[in-house]
């Protein structure tokens, strides 16, 4: 359900008919959960820092393969 709300390809999840991967709408992170036996999709931000400064950050990148 989240995989597929998805209108691109990102990592293990590739769409024949999104066959690239589209950080402009896509880079959150995909909440489901099940309320009356339907499935709820809600998405919140991926933040791109860490929560200490001994830590480097790493940006994303798209993965080949």
């Amino acid at each position: 359900s989240a995989a597929g709300n998805r209108h691109e390809s990102r990592g293990g999840h590739a769409r024949e008919d999104y066959p690239n991967r589209e950080d402009a709408n896509w880079m959150k992170h995909t909440l489901t959960w099940l309320i009356d036996d339907t499935i709820k999709i809600d998405y919140r931000p991926v933040h791109l820092y860490t929560l200490t400064d001994d830590v480097d950050v790493i940006p994303p990148k798209e993965r080949i393969y």
